[in-house]
């Protein structure tokens, strides 16, 4: 490096300190005559750039400086506070992208990587993006890559553990989905071919399911779990999830694994006497699949004595033939669509030799088994 470059690199130095950016500008230029590669002066003529406004120069600048090979982070730290100056929060997100992913490839930079990591989420949460925000949080959880490495190193401050950083997603996408559910269907009933109400709520949750992770949220919320009680109350939320997935999914190969996968979730809440819902629905399935739950029965309406379910279970278990109709009628009252319920009502009117009840209840029962098999759409 000659002496005239050097007294021109620190009079450049010196413009930018006494914020003359013009005169920077022009000395860095001259510079880049003299040694086109030198990292320092894309560096000063950048900064130069983003002082005059001049953007697209200043990018470019930064760039070139990007790929000149250095290991600092100034030309991509100099980017970001070009576009954040300029007010281009788009390109900003791309570059604090970039300036992030160096910072977590160094083990000394973690807290920086965070920070940075924050300040993408903020900038996605700024422009109404909240399905890039939870995308962004989800680089931080299971084995996302480099970044998951700020939570394992557990060591940088400010720095949330993966098991709360779950709970946030699922709180922000749990919302954000009906948020959308909600907007999109409202939409959509102005249109004059919209068709019923059912198949729009139908199709706009479908849609919205494709995209959501919540199930996975939730999956990796219950491996997490400090203790049982809590892994209880994740996979209470799960198999909600599940449950009202199976309803609109329709018959298929994914609606029958989630089935088995809600069944298996159930299994464990009704071992532990946790959640209504998971009883009712291995009663209900026990039903169409013409399966006895007649000990599944008499542990919810111990449990829940004032349950959906509970006066169809107690009539399954009264030796009274009247009574066990006056149960079964209540039970269907209460839960008209339920596969036990109807099951329940047809054992009871057999029991009690009614046999236009039977009748007429073996066919209700048929009819909403057979909907259930075929995924009839879920409240």
């Amino acid at each position: 490096m000659s002496v005239i470059f050097k007294a021109k690199l620190k009079n450049a130095k010196t413009a930018i300190n006494d914020k003359d950016y013009s005169y920077s500008y022009d000395l860095c230029h001259d510079l880049l005559e003299l040694d086109s590669t030198n990292y320092n002066v894309h560096i000063l003529l950048g900064v130069s750039c983003q002082h005059l406004q001049k953007w697209n120069e200043g990018t470019a600048v930064y760039r070139k400086a990007q790929g000149l090979g250095k290991a600092n982070v100034l030309a991509w730290q100099g980017l970001c506070a070009l576009h954040e100056a300029e007010g281009n929060d788009q390109e900003l997100v791309r570059s604090l992208g970039s300036l992030r992913d160096r910072y977590s490839n160094q083990e000394d930079d973690l807290e920086k990587a965070w920070e940075t990591h924050q300040k993408i989420i903020a900038l996605a949460e700024k422009s109404g993006n909240q399905r890039q925000a939870v995308a962004e949080l989800r680089l931080l959880t299971g084995d996302s890559g480099p970044l998951h490495r700020l939570l394992l190193a557990g060591n940088a401050q400010g720095i949330m553990t993966e098991r709360e950083i779950l709970q946030r997603m699922f709180a922000e996408e749990s919302a954000l989905d009906a948020r959308t559910v909600d907007a999109e269907v409202a939409k959509r009933r102005t249109r004059l071919a919209a068709g019923p109400l059912a198949k729009v709520m139908r199709d706009v949750r479908m849609e919205v399911w494709a995209q959501s992770g919540v199930l996975q949220t939730l999956a990796r919320l219950i491996v997490l779990s400090l203790d049982a009680d809590e892994r209880l109350r994740w996979e209470e939320q799960y198999f909600a999830q599940l449950r009202l997935r199976t309803g609109y999914i329709g018959a298929s190969a994914e609606a029958a694994e989630m089935a088995e996968e809600a069944a298996r979730v159930a299994v464990d809440l009704v071992r532990n006497a946790r959640c209504p819902q998971a009883f009712e629905f291995l009663m209900d399935a026990a039903a169409c699949a013409g399966v006895d739950s007649a000990e599944v029965a008499r542990a919810y309406a111990r449990v829940f004595g004032d349950g959906r379910l509970a006066h169809a279970a107690r009539a399954g278990e009264c030796s009274d033939p009247d009574e066990a109709v006056a149960l079964a009628a209540e039970g269907r009252r209460r839960a008209p669509e339920s596969p036990f319920a109807l099951v329940q009502a047809l054992g009871a009117a057999e029991r009690a030799r009614d046999w236009r009840a039977v009748v007429g209840a073996g066919a209700a029962a048929r009819a909403a088994i057979g909907e259930q098999a075929g995924g009839g759409a879920a409240g």
